[in-house]
């Protein structure tokens, strides 16, 4: 028996040029006591994921299987081991989400049915379906645009977007060496993923230093040296924070010392 689908979203993520949309379709019918089926080969381990509307209709019975299971569907109605097994009812037009991982190589069947038995049987419905195979780590969208010099704390806002699968992580690094890492919070819809690192750059010696990002998706695809920029760290003796603290130390400190001899004077 089927869960009720819950994860459901308003957007899909644009497509970077070496992703693959294996079905892009508008107003598709699934007519009412029946299925249609897409196939997308997967070696094992790779990965695909795909998003759905029901534009018409009450709802549609979702789920994944095999070549064998395929064979079970036609032949007897039901399938011996599914998989992303769904119920999803009409939901004002959001879309919904879902990924998979493949367990084995095999040509995979991704249902969508209205057959007898299913919740939503006697009722034909319109569907938009897109559906892609993952191919790549996410890439940077957006990152802050840095002038050739910094000092003291620096924010670095980045998006990263990943087309098929939830952005995982996000590291940071500088001169090779790995210094913060950000992880997503929505592992199940986050394939948008915003934070920020905050780079103290006077841990670093003043000179140029090399910075950049690697992102890693839940597929665990990990993106080749992204916003790669060699700045110039330049701090001076106050953008120190202890130089600064010390600064106003010895200041409060010569304060205490002229009241002092202030004091002493007048007696």
């Amino acid at each position: 028996m089927g869960v009720i689908c819950i994860l459901i979203i308003v957007s899909i993520p644009l497509r970077n040029a070496a992703a693959t949309d294996e079905y892009d379709l508008n107003d598709y019918t699934i007519s009412a006591y029946s299925a249609s089926y897409f196939t997308v080969t997967l070696s094992e381990g790779d990965g695909m994921a795909g998003w759905f509307r029901i534009n018409d209709g009450d709802g549609i019975h979702f789920f994944i299987v095999d070549e064998f299971g395929h064979n079970e569907v036609q032949s007897s109605g039901s399938a011996t081991t599914a998989y992303k097994i769904m119920n999803c009812p009409q939901n004002q037009g959001n879309w919904y989400y879902w990924n998979f991982i493949a367990p084995d190589a095999d040509t995979w069947y991704i249902y969508f049915s209205n057959a007898f038995g299913t919740s939503y049987a006697g009722v034909a419905d319109e569907l938009d379906i897109l559906i892609r195979s993952d191919t790549e780590a996410p890439w940077l969208q957006t990152f802050t645009s840095l002038p050739n010099s910094v000092s003291r704390d620096v924010t670095l806002d980045f998006k990263c977007v990943d087309d098929c699968f939830p952005v995982e992580k996000v590291e940071f690094y500088v001169d090779g060496s790995l210094i913060d890492t950000r992880t997503n919070p929505n592992l199940e819809t986050g394939y948008v993923f915003e934070e920020s690192f905050i780079w103290h750059t006077f841990n670093w010696v003043n000179g140029n230093h090399t910075i950049y990002l690697r992102s890693y998706d839940t597929l665990g695809k990990m993106s080749d040296l992204l916003g790669m920029k060699e700045i110039e760290v330049a701090n001076g003796w106050f953008d120190y924070p202890i130089n600064e603290a010390l600064t106003v130390i010895g200041g409060v400190a010569l304060v205490f010392v002229i009241v002092a001899l202030y004091s002493k004077l007048k007696e």
